[in-house]
């Protein structure tokens, strides 16, 4: 929970489930650098996906502004 002007603000609900958001951890190339198909190593910092390699497209990160919801995702320390 954050604090505005004293005030407690409740965090916007999540779109994506825990699961889904560790999915995403695991096989976007945001996070892995790689093509999740061919394994491809993209350049660090790419703002765009699309495999040059093999033709994968990065549907996800054209429906979602990736970059902005690096620092939503939110995961329970153990």
């Amino acid at each position: 929970m954050s604090i505005y002007n004293g005030e407690p603000i409740e965090p916007p609900p999540q779109r994506w489930s825990r699961a889904q958001q560790l999915e995403l951890l695991m096989w976007h190339p945001l996070f892995t650098g790689l093509c999740p198909q061919c394994r491809y190593q993209f350049e660090q910092g790419s703002d765009w996906w699309d495999c040059p390699e093999c033709g994968w497209k990065d549907e996800v990160g054209r429906s979602l502004p990736l970059r902005s919801i690096l620092g939503k995702l939110h995961f329970k320390k153990n």
